[in-house]
């Protein structure tokens, strides 16, 4: 605990003089799986701002509005609403809505997370097809708002369900999970 104190004392000595227009600035923006992410692990030289808050949805986002203004925005987030999705018109509706709420943050430069995928044997077996049709239209409409879309859904399936090599409870990410994730983002960071 002290060397945890000691290390977020120098970050915060080291980063001290970093704006907010601070290429090492990230603000990562979501659910429970930015929630339980150790930026400061996965991210050493980066001033990095855990904003996760676990069971949000859009609601959160939209409640952000305006308050990422120089920043760069990491978002991983949409889980926790599929399950207001019941045809393909909601799917492209909620795309757009994400898109505009993301947008909306105004920040410097905007990264989103495919949604992930899940696997839960109490859940509806086409819900990681679901989740890809979702993907789908939120890379669409991040394309069209300048958005750098991140696929990571892709790179944890495994026989339509996320694979539990990265995952302890098929829905939220281990290490090896986020080892992956976090490799992807900083490709686009370089």
């Amino acid at each position: 605990m002290k060397l945890r104190v000691f290390i977020l004392l120098i970050a915060v000595f080291v980063f001290s003089g970093c704006s907010d227009k601070d290429e090492n600035w990230l603000s990562f923006v979501g659910d429970s799986q930015i929630a339980r992410w150790d930026l400061q692990v996965y991210f050493p030289s980066k001033l990095t701002e855990n904003m996760g808050v676990s069971g949000s949805g859009i609601e959160y986002l939209k409640s952000l509005a305006n308050s990422m203004t120089g920043k760069s925005a990491v978002i991983l987030s949409g889980t926790n609403d599929l399950y207001k999705l019941k045809s393909e018109s909601d799917i492209d509706s909620y795309a757009y809505e994400f898109i505009t709420s993301v947008s909306a943050l105004n920040a410097e430069k905007i990264y989103i997370y495919s949604i992930l995928p899940r696997h839960f044997n109490n859940e509806n077996k086409n819900v990681n097809k679901k989740i890809a049709d979702l993907n789908l239209h939120i890379k669409e409409e991040a394309e069209k708002h300048n958005i750098v879309y991140i696929d990571v859904f892709s790179k944890l399936l495994k026989d339509d369900a996320i694979n539990m090599q990265y995952s302890y409870d098929g829905l939220h990410l281990n290490n090896y999970g986020y080892e992956i994730i976090s490799y992807e983002l900083k490709r686009y960071l370089e």
